[in-house]
């Protein structure tokens, strides 16, 4: 017996790129749809009191959005890691903006979101990575529903670099001979570098050092920073990788703190900030009274902003974060000592369902 049709109706874009479609009480999830747009296909899995459809081919739909275009890559479809390629760019930022000002509201800020969009919507990646089975002999991506790896040959989101090398590996399955003395299931990762494809096998993420990859966007993000922190002041730099978001400010004094394999210039402290006792280490190597404090963290965020916050007493700071879930569950739990004088989103990363956000913070009149 075939499974049964679902009917959906789309009632907006969720963070996370998916569609939301309430049926019965219940939340469902549907990738490459639009608001509005409705169709029937098939529950694909359920957990935790939701559900995800089968995602269904846009001719199938039957109500169609009118900001829907052709998928301007061939694997859209298919491929997991791009979520709007099927609307135009215009859409794409409305809806990321409109779901950023929905977590930030949640979160106790009512704020009017900035927008930077990117000038290239492909090809600005200067990394990318791929999963691999030796015994599926497939090369790809990974679909969260089906856990399969989708191939990818004719990617159009990375820098020409890359795709070039891509393509090559793809090529009479060269990949194969690349990974053979290597696990039976991995990952590679193509980044470019000094302008030329390179390749890490299974090594943690950014191997051949950390950079943002929309090389463009994060000069904007760094002249925002430059532009709206004081001149001539102290500042501390967490999760600061080799400084790249204060290395061209006009400071006094600075202290870039991360995990370092080598010994840096005293500019640099290696700590790990999930640590324990983190703070109480940072506190004890900085050496000068904090006057702004820019915090970087990874996805998953910092939980104990709030604690940071009280004990570095920073006359302002500025949240980064490419993660606006684990940002908006920071900051909802800081002191009303601070206020939110401006909040920016940076598309970092066109075509998916990530953007890199900018928030800056002062001390309450009040205070």
């Amino acid at each position: 017996m075939a499974d049964k049709k679902t009917f959906f109706r789309i009632e907006h874009i969720d963070s996370l790129g998916q569609g939301v479609s309430k049926i019965n009480e219940k939340v469902h999830f549907i990738k490459n749809v639009l608001p509005g747009e409705e169709g029937e296909t098939t529950v694909a899995k359920e957990r935790k009191g939701v559900a995800f459809l089968n995602p269904i081919k846009s001719d199938k739909l039957t109500k169609v959005s009118e900001n829907r275009i052709n998928p301007l890559c061939e694997h859209f479809d298919n491929c997991p890691s791009c979520h709007f390629l099927h609307t135009t760019y215009q859409n794409e930022i409305t809806i990321k903006k409109v779901n950023l000002e929905r977590q930030l509201k949640f979160a106790g800020y009512e704020v009017n979101v900035e927008t930077i969009e990117s000038e290239i919507r492909t090809g600005y990646r200067n990394r990318i990575q791929l999963h691999y089975s030796i015994k599926n002999k497939k090369l790809g991506q990974i679909d969260s529903l089906t856990d399969k790896i989708i191939e990818i040959p004719k990617c159009i989101i990375a820098k020409q670099s890359i795709l070039t090398k891509l393509k090559d590996l793809y090529e009479d399955s060269k990949w194969t001979s690349l990974v053979k003395d290597q696990p039976k299931k991995g990952h590679i990762e193509i980044y470019e570098k000094d302008g030329k494809a390179e390749i890490s096998l299974n090594n943690r993420y950014a191997f051949g050092g950390f950079s943002q990859v929309n090389e463009n966007i994060n000069l904007k993000l760094k002249k925002l920073i430059q532009d709206n922190i004081q001149t001539n002041s102290n500042i501390l730099d967490l999760f600061g990788g080799n400084g790249n978001l204060s290395e061209s400010l006009n400071f006094k004094n600075r202290l870039v703190v991360d995990i370092y394999d080598q010994t840096r210039s005293p500019e640099f402290l290696s700590l790990n900030l999930y640590d324990k006792k983190a703070l109480e280490t940072l506190l004890s190597n900085c050496k000068f009274q904090i006057d702004s404090l820019i915090i970087d963290p990874p996805r998953s965020g910092l939980k104990n902003l709030n604690e940071f916050i009280n004990k570095i007493q920073p006359k302002a700071f500025i949240y980064v974060s490419c993660n606006s879930n684990s940002l908006c569950r920071d900051i909802k739990l800081i002191d009303k000592n601070y206020q939110l004088n401006k909040a920016i989103l940076l598309d970092m990363f066109p075509g998916t369902f990530h953007f890199e956000t900018i928030l800056f913070f002062n001390e309450s009149a009040n205070n």
